[in-house]
């Protein structure tokens, strides 16, 4: 096996992902337990933290502040997208359907409905004044 084919291998990604979150996750618990053992907690008279517990602080940030931003764009994106498209089909769908059956009636159908809609929508507009 090359070397060419081994970086393309999901061993191989899998490895180099947990080393870089690995070392990602190293670099931040230092940086965390410098800046807290020699200078917050100065500021803070608190106890000082050891490397184990800088570590478990800057995971639980890494999995809040990840599960947060995955949370809310998913959200947003299932609201605004899947959830508008399906009421906007389903609107399509009945307009398309009215019409199709709107240019099958017969013109005598027709103009008896337009008849009928025309004296629904004035008794409904009469009804309206009469209570308002």
């Amino acid at each position: 096996m090359s070397h060419k084919y081994f970086y393309n291998s999901r061993i191989a990604r899998s490895i180099i992902y947990l080393l870089t979150v690995g070392g990602l996750f190293a670099s931040i618990s230092i940086s965390f337990y410098f800046l807290w053992n020699y200078v917050l907690s100065n500021i803070f008279y608190s106890k000082h933290f050891n490397m184990l517990e800088s570590l478990g602080i800057a995971s639980i940030l890494y999995i809040l502040y990840f599960g947060i931003k995955f949370g809310i764009k998913n959200e947003t994106a299932e609201t605004s997208a899947s959830k508008m498209t399906k009421l906007h089909d389903s609107d399509n769908q009945t307009v398309l359907f009215s019409k199709k059956i709107f240019n099958n009636l017969t013109e005598k159908e027709r103009l008896e409905l337009i008849r009928s809609v025309t004296k629904t929508i004035e008794h409904t507009q009469f009804s309206n004044q009469k209570f308002n």
